[in-house]
């Protein structure tokens, strides 16, 4: 059970159902019927993604070695493609995800580094993927407008922005062995713990004007809001001391908590 338990939390099948789930609270909170199909190939792109992404070198030996791997994700792309086709403006998004989490894994022309290895944006382009997926696209879904959905998106991308640096506490001895160069890292847990909470400050400032302008049910609000006070709860007690399943399951877990609080 222990290994099984180890396997669901590192290989990311955790991260991927909480961000299906992520995905049908977004639908939900729009009055919505959830579309279920792009919400599971959201949760399957991320964990072809994060279990394969050294697939994404595209070198001769990488195509020669891991052939079945490079065709599932580009697989996984084509499908998304397929999902939005009658969505023309959701496909432009859907491209700049993409482009920004190849860029995220691999260096792209003229940056010599991964985004990943940049201070400021590697938390900041997860954020921007995730508010893309999980709520940019879904919204101009159901029928809001672009920039109404771009505003909505607002507050996903600082709450999981919060997460990203609350995750990079948790890794600091690893990311200091692979002398990485994070949030935490430059200017300390304290400090980030506070930009973090600032985040999600800002998120539930924002969420409450969504609510405001009816862009957003009152109920999803009320949910947003314990998910933001169960993440501040968790950046607060989280440090280098923690155990592995803290941020893999417990910080990863915020991400599908809305949809779970919104069932009852």
């Amino acid at each position: 059970m222990k290994q099984i338990f180890h396997l669901y939390l590192r290989n990311y099948y955790h991260l991927s159902l909480s961000i299906i789930l992520l995905i049908s609270f977004t639908y939900g909170s729009a009055g919505s019927v959830q579309n279920w199909y792009y919400a599971v190939w959201a949760g399957l792109a991320t964990f072809f993604l994060y279990n394969y992404h050294s697939s994404l070198s595209l070198s001769f030996d990488t195509i020669k070695r891991t052939p079945f791997l490079i065709f599932l994700l580009a697989g996984s792309i084509f499908a998304g493609f397929v999902l939005l086709k009658e969505h023309t403006v959701n496909l432009l998004f859907l491209f700049v995800a993409c482009f920004f989490s190849f860029g995220y894994f691999r260096s792209l022309l003229p940056v010599q580094k991964p985004l990943r290895e940049y201070i400021l944006i590697k938390p900041l382009v997860i954020g921007l993927v995730f508010a893309v997926l999980t709520a940019l696209i879904p919204y101009i879904q159901v029928g809001y407008s672009i920039s109404e959905s771009a505003f909505l998106a607002v507050s996903r991308l600082c709450f999981v922005f919060a997460l990203s640096i609350t995750f990079d506490i948790g890794d600091i001895k690893e990311d200091s062995e692979k002398e990485v160069i994070t949030i935490p890292q430059k200017i300390g847990i304290p400090k980030s713990k506070v930009l973090a909470c600032s985040l999600l400050l800002i998120a539930g400032l924002v969420d409450g004007y969504h609510a405001w302008i009816f862009l957003i049910e009152f109920p999803a609000l009320i949910v947003l809001y314990f998910t933001y006070i169960y993440t501040g709860i968790l950046i607060l007690f989280s440090g280098i001391l923690r155990p592995f399943w803290y941020y893999l399951l417990l910080v990863d877990g915020a991400l599908g908590l809305p949809w779970l609080l919104s069932i009852f």
